[in-house]
């Protein structure tokens, strides 16, 4: 059987903490970009954007937290014989299969939150603003003030 329905909760736990990383995530940066006009203007501005961004550096790492303790939650159920080889790639293939949208939503959203106008005054808002996005891409949890 491709799919072990006995463990159903090796793939149906972690896909709906998974939505709701997701769900949370993109709630968070959305609602920055409305809030905000879509524009980011002033150092205030900056506080929002940098909570949304450490926010979605956060969530990222308890997804992956997440997805590996999948793996390895399928693992010791195929080793204590809970479910079969097979069986346990179905709930890992489910995982991917049900989040794939919703990570194509998140790149979308994440994508509308990056191409924020930004209009300052003054060059600080400029350069951090460049310089969170650099830090965006790097492993870490939080951007640097």
């Amino acid at each position: 059987m491709f799919y072990d329905t006995s463990t159903w909760y090796l793939s149906v736990v972690p896909v709906v903490i998974a939505i709701a990383i997701s769900l949370v995530a993109n709630n968070k940066l959305s609602r920055t970009v409305s809030d905000l006009g879509g524009r980011i203007r002033t150092r205030q501005d900056l506080q929002p954007v940098k909570e949304a961004i450490n926010l979605n550096k956060a969530l990222a790492w308890t997804y992956i937290v997440v997805w590996l303790g999948q793996l390895a939650s399928v693992a010791l159920c195929f080793l204590s014989g809970l479910t079969t080889f097979r069986g346990g790639v179905g709930h890992v293939f489910v995982f991917g299969v049900v989040t794939l949208p919703f990570g194509l939503w998140s790149k979308g959203v994440e994508k509308k939150f990056k191409g924020m106008a930004v209009e300052p005054d003054d060059p600080y808002v400029g350069q951090t603003w460049k310089r969170w996005l650099a830090e965006w891409r790097q492993p870490s949890l939080r951007v640097k003030e």
